[in-house]
């Protein structure tokens, strides 16, 4: 097994692994963006909101301003100014019940969005650890395989050696000139 490949596939392994990370940050940045983006729409509808009401309360108050003056001024209208305020009142009524109904209404929808954000998310999260784990797991296979394959170089290694030492008797053999006989070209039995 070449070292060197196994050493750039692990390296081209990670970087593809390091992409794959950087995309998924990038689509979580997009989600939070446009979480955020429903946030800021939100809270200008709830302000716009809120000046339509002190609006209202507003002329309410300048109503009733205006017609306790013409109370205290006129004793003999205040009948029909009493008829005319009810009548105000319940125009009110039915327009405050008509917002509290939008304003439950839009409630709803916006637990619907936050209940679909937080299920995105929790879905996001899952996939986030199962991601980890596959890579962990693939890690793992290759930090197995690479100290097998050191156990392999060391094997080989330690043969490599013992094969040196034998080429070397060897070498050193025929250096001495007797081919396995005795100084004077005879065998061990002496022919």
């Amino acid at each position: 097994m070449d070292v060197q490949k196994t050493i750039e596939f692990i390296l081209e392994s990670q970087a593809k692994a390091e992409m794959r990370q950087a995309a998924y940050e990038k689509r979580m940045d997009a989600r939070d963006k446009r979480v955020e983006a429903m946030e800021k729409r939100l809270d200008k509808r709830m302000d716009a909101h809120d000046k339509r009401m002190d609006a209202y309360d507003m002329r309410v108050e300048a109503m009733e301003k205006r017609l306790e003056k013409r109370m205290d001024a006129h004793d003999k209208r205040m009948d029909a100014y009493d008829m005319r305020v009810e009548a105000l009142e319940k125009r009110l009524d039915k327009r405050l019940d008509a917002y509290d109904m939008r304003v439950e209404a839009m409630e709803m929808r916006l637990d619907k969005r936050m209940d679909g954000v937080t299920t995105l998310l929790k879905t996001g999260m899952k996939m986030l650890v199962k991601y980890r784990a596959e890579t962990d797991r693939k890690i793992d296979a290759l930090v197995e395989a690479q100290m097998r394959t050191d156990a392999k170089l060391d094997r080989l290694a330690d043969a490599q050696q013992d094969t040196q030492r034998t080429l070397k008797a060897f070498i050193d053999s025929f250096k001495k000139g007797s081919n396995g006989r005795g100084s004077s070209g005879k065998g061990p039995n002496g022919h």
